[in-house]
């Protein structure tokens, strides 16, 4: 059992951490195709928090929910060589691009980690929420309909926090 002191859905920032630790080790071993989850030192060398940057949502994989990321394509198609000619061929991408940094801190006012992102397109502007709402998973839509402690605020990143009663 817990002490008083630790509410059910809160953590300690040293629990945090080790998690961390562990996340980092598991999704980089199951996801190698995508960016690494990497941890940052905070400005004070103590404490530090997750990144994970560039990733990449198409529209083609955003109707099935996947994630992919530049230069680490999962898909390979292995085909007969062709002819190549000289000619400069213009590459058009019908295929609608966002891109998401990710940032999971530690709040120690509320004792949970808080999910900060900054979502783009491929010329670097902000996206407006509809379009990042069409981008979370079903389930994602569901909780921030469904529970008033999970929300989306737009800040200079915009943040998700999840919170519990206590």
């Amino acid at each position: 059992m817990g002490t008083k002191e630790e509410a059910q859905g809160t953590l300690s920032s040293t629990d945090f951490g080790v998690a961390a630790s562990a996340f980092i080790l598991n999704w980089n071993t199951v996801c190698s195709s995508f960016p690494p989850w990497t941890w940052v030192l905070s400005h004070h060398q103590v404490e530090g928090y997750l990144s994970l940057e560039n990733m990449l949502l198409s529209s083609t994989q955003e109707e099935h929910g996947e994630l992919s990321c530049p230069g680490r394509g999962i898909h390979s198609h292995q085909e007969d060589p062709i002819d190549v000619d000289d000619a400069t061929l213009v590459h058009t991408n019908p295929c609608k691009v966002h891109y998401y940094d990710l940032h999971i801190i530690y709040c120690n006012s509320y004792r949970v980690p808080v999910l900060y992102f900054r979502a783009y397109d491929s010329d670097g502007e902000p996206l407006e929420f509809d379009e990042i709402e069409k981008d979370l998973p079903a389930y994602s839509k569901k909780a921030l309909s469904d529970s008033k402690w999970t929300f989306i605020t737009q800040e200079a990143m915009v943040q998700i926090t999840s919170m519990r009663d206590q």
